[in-house]
Formats: structure tokens, sequence, C-alpha cells
């Protein structure tokens, strides 16, 4: 399924698109290295995190381990309040990748694509994609949610992953008025931004909700005339798939990114 929406959106980024395309060639080339990036990520998340992380959450949630269950709650509750817990756990997690130096060179990767579009969803780091999932089992236990509420969130936040990397022309008024609430792609895109007071900001995952708690929402640029990646890390040797492999070494003495 996902492989079926990524060729949809790539194929609406060819019909709609905001920045101009390159090639056919550097296209595929992109692509192929963001979703090989993501093919490891998965396997090692999985290996070193889910292998044996998997049903912890299950178990305590079982025996009646967790905040949900020492506080009475009605079911609906805690599940649209587990949703938003989770949430804020990914906005704080990525507020942390961003001030942790050795997460921001884990989360680096990400941030060094020069053409953001869908597929830059997939580029993760593999320790980044073990380290988030490892916090978001955390957080499961502690609040003794069920392992099942992170498939029923994935059902809309995915899709709103997907969204904010497309490289689209959204109208200005539908991404205007849904910011108040989502993570729009023009929010996103500044996060994208070289710009260390730009992409030190929008760190919300799908709500706009907690940036604005926070006071880290920043939704003034001009995303037409932007450019994106970190300044040290622009060049190919940083877009291979063993170059994102490598970053989190090869970019450890670099200073300021």
């Amino acid at each position: 399924m996902l492989l079926l929406g990524m060729i949809l959106l790539l194929w609406l980024e060819t019909a709609f698109y905001q920045i101009p395309l390159k090639s056919e060639r550097a296209r595929a080339i992109h692509a192929a290295h963001n979703f090989g990036i993501w093919v490891i990520a998965v396997l090692v998340a999985n290996q070193l995190v889910g292998n044996y992380l998997l049903d912890i959450p299950q178990r305590p949630h079982e025996v009646g381990f967790g905040v949900f269950h020492w506080i009475p709650i009605p079911f609906i509750v805690q599940l649209l309040l587990g949703i938003l817990l989770l949430d804020l756990a990914d906005y704080l997690f990525h507020v942390l990748a961003h001030r942790v130096q050795w997460l921001w060179l884990l989360h680096s990767v990400h941030h060094s694509d020069t053409d953001l579009d869908v597929t830059t969803s997939l580029r993760f780091h593999p320790l980044e994609a073990a380290a988030s999932l490892t916090w978001t089992f955390a957080v499961l236990i502690l609040m003794g949610l069920p392992l099942w509420l992170l498939a029923v969130r994935s059902l809309f936040s995915l899709p709103f992953t997907l969204m904010q990397h497309m490289n689209v022309a959204f109208p200005a008024s539908l991404d205007k008025a849904l910011r108040w609430i989502l993570i729009t792609p023009h929010l996103h895109r500044i996060h994208h931004s070289p710009l260390e007071q730009e992409n030190n900001r929008n760190f919300g995952s799908t709500l706009s909700v907690w940036d604005r708690l926070f006071g880290t929402l920043h939704e003034h640029s001009a995303p037409k005339a932007m450019v994106y990646s970190l300044a040290k890390l622009k060049n190919s040797d940083w877009q291979s798939v063993w170059g994102m492999l490598k970053t989190p070494i090869s970019a450890r003495k670099m200073g300021f990114l």
C-alpha cells in the first residue's frame, strides 16, 4: 500500500509541482536513495528494537500498568487522549533531535535532502528510527496504552507526513486555514530551510497546537524561493545511501551544519 501510495503521490508531484522538477533520471536516483535508506532503517529498527520490545507495551496494558489504568477514564476519552499524547511525544522527540548533539547528527540525514519531495518522508537514519521507536514504546508503557493505538494513529498521521514533504503547489488559502490545526506543507517546508532560525521551528508531527503552545511556530516565509538541505551537507557525497549511513560519523566534527 505504501509503495502504491508513493507512486500516486510522485505522479501528483509531476502534474502539480511547486518547484520545477529535475530530469526523470535525477528524480529516480533521488527516490532510490531515499527508499534505500528507508529499507535499511526498517530492518535495523526491527532488529534493534522491534524484536525485543514489540510485545512489551501490550503486557503492561494487560496487567493494568500505566497511567491510564490508574486513573479511571472512559474508553473513547482514553483513545483521543492517547492519540494526542503520541502526537505530543513525536513533537518532543523531534525537539530533542534538534537539541541533543548525537540525535541531531542522526536527524541531519533527514534535513540533508536537497530536493524536498514525498520520498523525503522516508529519509531517516536507521539509528534514529530505532531511537524513535524506543521512545514511542516508552510512552506506550508509561501511559498504559495498547500497541494497536499506533496503528489507529498512523491511519491519519502517515498521510499527513507524506503530504508535508510533497513538492506540490497547495492552494495558499487552504494551507493557511489548515495550519491553525495541522502542520501543513508550508509549515514543514520552513522546517527544512537551511537557516537555523527556521529549521528550529515547526516541530509538530501532525498537529500544530504543540508548536503554538510552546512557542516554536514559524509561519512567515516564501516557500517558492526556498532552498533545502543543510549548509555543510549539500553536495552529492551526503546524498547516497552510504553517504547517509555514515553522516553521523563523518559530520560529527563539522560544527554547525
